[in-house]
């Protein structure tokens, strides 16, 4: 579709995608609104556990714990730096403006 706005454009695809898989959007959806919560209670349980440990920043508290926690994640199959790697809350919203239904 040349000349059309690219606002128009994705409203028309988003409102196309909504129709024809709206359930699926809406499960995703509500996925990535728990995804959400649980990273706001990891950051926030985060923040008392540095508290706790009067660790004040997070790479001090990575320093911290990293030989606390590293034999235990190496043995679930997991990586310390994976595992602590910070993503912005707006990155776990994969849908973007599919999302807003």
């Amino acid at each position: 579709m040349s000349g059309v706005p690219q606002s128009i454009h994705d409203e028309l695809v988003n409102g196309i995608l909504r129709k024809t898989h709206g359930t699926e959007l809406a499960k995703i959806a509500t996925d990535v609104a728990t995804l959400e919560f649980a990273d706001e209670l990891i950051r926030e349980a985060d923040k008392e556990i540095r508290s706790a440990a009067e660790v004040a920043h997070s790479t001090d508290f990575r320093v911290w714990a990293k030989p606390l926690l590293d034999p235990i994640l190496t043995e679930a199959g997991a990586d310390f730096d994976e595992v602590y790697r910070r993503q912005e809350p707006n990155e776990l919203n994969i849908l973007g403006a599919l999302a807003a239904a």
